[in-house]
């Protein structure tokens, strides 16, 4: 499936629902997003999230949860696609 470019005001709402802080702003310090950061607190949201869970389930913050991750890794992807075809 082919994800829409990844703007700031969808990377902030990706981030959100994953329960991660905003990126920093340029020239900022802050600490550097990775796919680990991303992959962790999606499983942790995800275990609180899941549709079997019976205390917080709920299948629309699920499936929102897992969208916001496919959309932030495929944004690594792409990123990681264009550094390499650069260096060649």
């Amino acid at each position: 499936m082919r994800h829409p470019p990844l703007t700031l005001k969808s990377l902030n709402k990706c981030l959100r629902l994953l329960g991660l802080p905003p990126p920093p702003p340029p020239g900022g310090s802050g600490e550097q997003l990775t796919q680990s950061i991303v992959k962790a607190s999606y499983n942790k949201m995800a275990l609180r999230y899941h549709p079997d869970n019976k205390k917080e389930g709920d299948d629309k913050k699920f499936k929102n949860i897992t969208e916001a991750r496919d959309l932030l890794l495929n944004h690594f992807e792409q990123n990681r696609h264009r550094e390499d075809v650069f260096r060649r």
